[in-house]
């Protein structure tokens, strides 16, 4: 059972962590790219326009939501260390 919560959280923290990439990204890269877009005059498809009405929305709140997710993913590795260790010390090896 230890060893279930153990894999829930690291997929949790996986999960954490592809988000703050995301996060950043669209905070701090995309808005580059959309600049060199405005630059050449290029008409925008829909997907792009919604790509950056998101990245509008990241350089607003991300950060906010940026210190939520690393404190997430700090407290899911710290609960699978301790699962870990919980489980090593009721089932020592021999």
């Amino acid at each position: 059972m230890k060893k279930g919560q153990a894999v829930i959280s690291g997929v949790l923290a996986i999960i954490l962590a592809v988000l703050a990439g995301i996060l950043i990204y669209m905070t701090f890269v995309f808005p580059k790219v959309f600049a060199i877009w405005e630059q050449e005059a290029r008409e925008l498809t829909s997907f792009q326009m919604m790509m950056v009405n998101f990245s509008d929305f990241c350089r607003q709140y991300g950060l906010i939501i940026l210190p939520v997710l690393l404190l997430g993913i700090l407290a899911l590795s710290v609960r699978i260390i301790l699962t870990i260790k919980k489980e090593s010390a009721t089932n020592p090896t021999t």
